[in-house]
């Protein structure tokens, strides 16, 4: 295992009792004790939400977030979708994890991020979709969680059932791990060269707190992204201006949204 300077508190920081729980707010903010779903979708794209909208016709649930008091997370939900609520949120780590913590207080058990990410591994094109096996900790949330480690994984259960999913309605993706790192803007070229060897196929913001907040909480966690933009060859990419393919990314991953909400 790597070092890390964090928590600031040490390496058992996990183990410390917190002050207040995700039920104690919800409680002191008069929120839904029963959101009223099973599984929640973390999106982070006005794009995708549309995308949704016109494949499986979800709405806003603006009564709901009233009442959930998400001021700053859109909703959305659809009968095609099997119970499954949709969030909008901002990108990051800690929003990820609040939400997960939340929506967990509220009743939720299972959730999944639908996501972009950037392609350090060779071969990997804008618009292919990954599902993720786990996550190199390079953001500073899940160490306060659970304790320090190199990778956290998502649910292996959940995991093989969405594998089997995508295979069984032919939706072609790769599977491999992904680099969960905070500032996107410090993604350096001998990073990029490192964790490519180590044999990651993905980098992006979200997924190792995902996963951290499940394993404390016992709860069930998986990603999927699509590739938005590569950084192989010592060299960014910029992001597609190929409307099509963009667009066909953005159907793949509700797609998978779908194939999610149908997971028993």
């Amino acid at each position: 295992m790597e070092d890390v300077n964090f928590p600031k508190a040490g390496a058992a920081k996990h183990k410390f009792k917190p002050l207040y729980s995700p039920f104690d707010f919800i409680k002191h903010k008069d929120m839904l004790k029963d959101i009223g779903f099973t599984k929640a979708i973390f999106i982070y794209s006005d794009r995708l939400a549309r995308t949704f909208a016109a494949e499986y016709r979800v709405r806003k649930e603006n009564a709901i977030a009233k009442k959930a008091k998400v001021k700053d997370i859109k909703l959305y939900s659809s009968g095609a979708l099997n119970g499954t609520i949709i969030a909008r949120l901002g990108i990051g780590a800690p929003l990820t994890a609040a939400t997960e913590d939340e929506f967990w207080a509220m009743g939720i058990k299972e959730f999944l991020i639908l996501g972009a990410a950037g392609g350090i591994r060779k071969g990997l094109e804008v618009g292919d979709i990954v599902l993720c096996t786990k996550a190199l900790r390079d953001d500073g949330v899940s160490h306060h969680y659970i304790r320090n480690s190199l990778y956290v994984k998502p649910d292996a259960k959940l995991v093989s059932s969405l594998e089997q999913a995508l295979n069984k309605n032919r939706l072609e993706f790769a599977k491999g791990p992904t680099w969960t790192i905070d500032a996107p803007y410090m993604e350096s070229v001998e990073e990029v060269r490192r964790y490519s060897r180590m044999g990651i196929f993905t980098v992006e913001m979200e997924a190792a707190a995902l996963f951290a907040v499940a394993k404390r909480r016992g709860l069930r966690a998986a990603a999927v992204f699509s590739v938005s933009d590569t950084l192989t060859n010592g060299a960014w990419s910029g992001f597609s201006k190929d409307y099509d393919r963009k667009k066909n990314a953005f159907v793949n991953l509700a797609r998978v949204g779908k194939l999610f909400s149908e997971l028993r």
